[in-house]
């Protein structure tokens, strides 16, 4: 069998940290697609082949290496939660993270023995703040279970993809894999349904602000140092989020560039914005009828922010040009992660 799963990417209108906290947040499936494509034959010898299409890697382990490599993966992980080491050290190469959904997958349903074949290849802004990891971890689960036709909740399958996501994160809010999963926009919150919105099209664009110097769970890490469980800041996020939630939902624009402004603010306040987007973003607000902020962890080094979010309704071609940033149409994916069948075992 051979299976074709793609995953949209997706940004944060509110909640960044914040999630972690037990706040809520808001998320948005966009569209840009991570490809990952399987094949299965299960009269060939038990092999892994690996093809990182990013990285223009490939790799092929037997199943005792790639099992006796993800021990180790999962050892450095335990020696980071016990604060020996950051983050970083867990996963040290791109391949890593595919051998952790491999093993975590094969210790919870038993991998299939014989020959797979794994080709993945993101969108091209990967650690953007755009759920890049979380995109690979489920268009790569769900190709799994399509070939061993398993019938899997979502909620068991968010389970094993925030699981595994922590090996990336450190600490994995699941806001980034439930939105991959559903798509569109929704509300979430830790202990609390899922809640899907409306989107009701409000014209935005994506700009690029370059990769972060820092990655997701070292952000996560910087602010846990500063905010508490209990800090009256994540107080703040909940109540913007909240009016962000009705000004979508009420199609008021100027309360939903008013609470877009208030976010950025927040996330200022909490250090993951460097100068030069403060900056950048300052110019944009001046323009008639817009509003922007980073959609993702942001940095706590370095110049660059990944990916901001700008609701205007006119292009920020200027602005952008003088700063050297890429930028384009915001579009919304309203389809989560799928697969489709290309060749079939009968």
């Amino acid at each position: 069998m051979k299976t074709l799963c793609q995953a949209p990417a997706k940004i944060l209108l509110s909640g960044e940290h914040a999630v972690v906290y037990g706040s809520p947040g808001l998320s948005m499936a966009v569209n840009l697609m991570t490809l990952c494509q399987v094949s299965f034959c299960p009269q060939d010898p038990p092999f892994i082949e690996i093809e990182l299409v990013d990285y223009q890697q490939k790799h092929a382990f037997p199943f005792p290496l790639w099992k006796k490599l993800a021990i180790n993966i999962e050892s450095r992980f335990h020696l980071y939660q016990q604060e020996v080491g950051s983050i970083n050290t867990v996963l040290q190469h791109p391949i890593d993270l595919i051998l952790v959904i491999m093993d975590h997958f094969h210790h919870a349903y038993r991998l299939k023995q014989g020959h797979w074949s794994i080709k993945i290849q993101s969108h091209p802004y990967p650690s953007r703040g755009l759920g890049s990891s979380a995109a690979v971890i489920l268009s790569l689960l769900k190709s799994l279970v399509t070939h061993q036709s398993l019938n899997i909740s979502n909620t068991d399958l968010l389970a094993l993809a925030k699981t595994i996501e922590s090996r990336q994160h450190g600490r994995s809010s699941g806001i980034d894999p439930t939105s991959i999963l559903h798509g569109g926009l929704l509300r979430f919150q830790h202990h609390r349904p899922v809640l899907p919105l409306e989107t009701h099209g409000f014209k935005g664009w994506l700009i690029d602000t370059g990769v972060a110097h820092t990655s997701t769970g070292q952000a996560v890490e910087a602010v846990a140092k500063k905010f508490k469980h209990n800090h009256p800041i994540w107080q703040k996020f909940t109540d913007v989020t909240n009016r962000i939630q009705t000004a979508c939902e009420t199609e008021n624009g100027e309360a939903l560039r008013k609470s877009i402004a208030e976010n950025h603010t927040l996330l200022c306040e909490i250090g993951v914005i460097p100068q030069k987007v403060i900056n950048f973003i300052a110019q944009l607000n001046k323009l008639p009828c817009t509003s922007a902020k980073v959609c993702g962890a942001g940095a706590v080094a370095g110049q660059a922010a990944g990916m901001v979010l700008c609701i205007s309704p006119q292009a920020p071609q200027a602005i952008c040009e003088t700063y050297g940033y890429h930028f384009m149409p915001l579009e919304i994916s309203s389809q989560g992660v799928f697969c489709h069948i290309l060749e079939s075992d009968l």
